[in-house]
Parts: C-alpha cells; structure tokens; sequence
C-alpha cells in the first residue's frame, strides 16, 4: 500500500511487489492495459496497448482499438502485419514498421523481416536488401549505366582514361583509346606479347 496514510493499493504488474511508499510507483511496471505512475486504473488511450501501453494496435480497422491487454484485434490485422496481437510483420514485409516490401530476386523468398535481407538480388539491385543499385548501375529503376560503365550488363569502361565515359552501347573509347594490352571495340580483347622465350603468353596480359 502507498499514499499519505497508506489507503491506496499497489497496482504494479508484478503481484507481490511493494511500489513506492509516497507515489505507487512500480519497478515492474504496471498491468498490461495500464499506464500513468501509479497504475491507476487509466485504461491505455488510442491505439496502445499492453504493459504501459508502449505497444501499437495495428488493427486492420483503424478505428478500432484493440484488446488493451494482449492487443488482438476483431477486425484481424493490418495488410502488413500479422500473429494474435498482430505484432509481426507479414510475410515479404520488413522494417520497424514493417512498412518495407522485400526486394528478393526470387518472388517466393521471404526477407529479413528485420532489415530486409535476401539471399540474393534483381538485376541491378544490390545492397543486403536489395534497395540500392548495384556496382555499375543507376536510375531510380537501376536500369540505367552509371558512367564508365557500358552495355546491356553495364560492364565497366576499358578507357585508357579511368574516367572517360565510354559509349554507353558499345563501350567504344572515343577519347583516350583502349587502356594498354586492350583492342577492339570496347576495348575488351587482350593483345599478346612475346616473352624472352618467343612465346605468346595472353594470360599476363589479363593483368593489364
């Protein structure tokens, strides 16, 4: 009991603890549906429920509020949301929020419900989930070559400048040439060079 002259009852979460003496308050928090210091009996208000009403009600009605102790909801869940109380993100949904759709290459994977993970990415999108262009791509779709990078694959340019933007179709380096040991169109074939023993070694020139 607490108060001034001890004429009001614990109401902490835990049944067998003894709250503060002077204002209720409970080291264990106050009953699910509850809130306010002293636990009175303040049933949690909008759309929380739970121990100190520090969960969200994701009800599918908006309007409804759920059950104020384990949140079930009558209206069933939120597209994004799903368990009894509605507390896990549905499937092919990540985030805090699960505000975040899953980006795997494969439609059936189910991400990371976490931080959106996936086993493996579309082509051209990259990042652990998937919600950033990959190495050589750009465009708010990731369809799109980045500079210097070129083709239906969006290769990297074989410049002799680093940085000159090769032509985005055909890779050809207009300015600068092919990059040494390079020929062809896109500068993608290896010339081979004889070595003190007059033979033609194309595997070193990989490394050029």
């Amino acid at each position: 009991m607490y108060g001034e002259n001890c004429q009001y009852d614990c109401r902490c979460k835990d049944q067998a603890e003894l709250c503060n003496k002077v204002t209720g308050a409970c080291v264990s928090g106050c009953p699910e549906g509850y809130t306010a210091v002293n636990c009175t009996e303040v049933p949690c208000s909008g759309q929380t429920y739970g121990s100190d009403c520090k969960m969200r009600c994701n009800c599918k009605d908006p309007e409804e509020t759920c059950d104020l102790k384990i949140g079930t909801c009558y209206s069933g869940c939120y597209k994004q949301f799903m368990g009894k109380a509605c507390q896990w993100c549905a499937n092919f949904c990540y985030g805090d929020k699960c505000q975040h759709k899953c980006k795997c290459k494969f439609k059936v994977e189910v991400c990371d419900k976490n931080d959106g993970h996936c086993s493996s990415c579309p082509f051209g999108w990259g990042g652990a989930s998937c919600n950033e262009c990959a190495e050589g791509f750009t465009g708010p779709n990731c369809t799109d070559c980045a500079d210097t990078y070129y083709g239906t694959r969006c290769s990297r340019c074989n410049c002799k400048h680093i940085d000159e933007v090769c032509d985005k179709k055909t890779g050809n380096c207009s300015e600068s040439g092919c990059r040494p040991r390079r020929t062809r169109e896109a500068c993608t074939g290896t010339i081979g060079r004889k070595e003190g023993n007059g033979l033609f070694n194309d595997a070193l020139n990989a490394f050029y």
